[in-house]
């Protein structure tokens, strides 16, 4: 299978620590599996506003695979995170 592209997914912050990301994670991960596919990749920005999507992604069981330092501005970094399935 070739790599595809998702695009972003962000849950409402009024419906946040209720697991529907975790949900939508783990079944976006069955449904890669099903398609023959064998890793996922996981993006986000390194500012320290970003530091609970980082911290989600450490607890999908992803680890930091990559580090694009001034990705989109100076001092702005691109995180990619990767996890087998």
């Amino acid at each position: 299978m070739s790599a595809r592209h998702s695009g972003r997914g962000t849950i409402a912050p009024t419906q946040q620590g209720r697991g529907l990301g975790k949900a939508l994670v783990a079944r976006t991960e069955g449904a890669i599996r099903a398609a023959g596919g064998r890793r996922v990749y996981i993006e986000t920005a390194s500012r320290p506003q970003y530091a609970p999507t980082q911290a989600f992604y450490l607890g999908c069981g992803y680890r930091q695979e990559a580090f694009l330092p001034d990705f989109y501005a100076a001092g702005d970094g691109k995180l990619i995170y990767g996890k087998a399935v």
